[in-house]
């Protein structure tokens, strides 16, 4: 069980910058961080599910990863480190790993091209608002 208030995920490509290890490796012994990297929607799940569970204190999420766009018409489908269908989540997905558990005054922070799509993917969505876009 996960006590640490913020959580940073990193979901990008195997060969690309990863930033939330840097973060951690600098502030991890000030912060008490939760620090992992995934390569798709199913293990981002289990990381973001593991970090919330029995976890009162968590405030904010991290997500470091792309923005998924449709090719045609340019619309912002979701997350993910590619475009592949089995490994990006969609805005729903994000959704409903919140919905299972708020967060405790706190955000999640889309460090994601195109995250800016995340605000209107939320308005359609019944659940809590927590989106932040930074």
């Amino acid at each position: 069980m996960s006590s640490e208030p913020i959580s940073l995920i990193q979901w990008v490509g195997q060969h690309e910058y990863k930033e939330a290890a840097k973060v951690a490796e600098k502030y991890g012994h000030e912060v008490h961080l939760y620090h992992r990297e995934v390569g798709g929607k199913d293990e981002a799940e289990i990381a973001i599910r593991d970090w919330l569970n029995g976890n009162a204190n968590a405030q904010h999420c991290f997500l470091g990863t792309h923005g998924v766009r449709e090719e045609e018409t340019g619309e912002t489908l979701g997350i993910g480190a590619t475009g592949d269908p089995e490994t990006f989540a969609l805005w729903s997905d994000v959704w409903r790993w919140f919905d299972r558990r708020p967060l405790f005054e706190g955000g999640l922070w889309l460090g994601a091209c195109r995250s800016s799509a995340a605000a209107s993917a939320n308005r359609s969505h019944q659940g809590s608002s927590l989106v932040q876009l930074g």
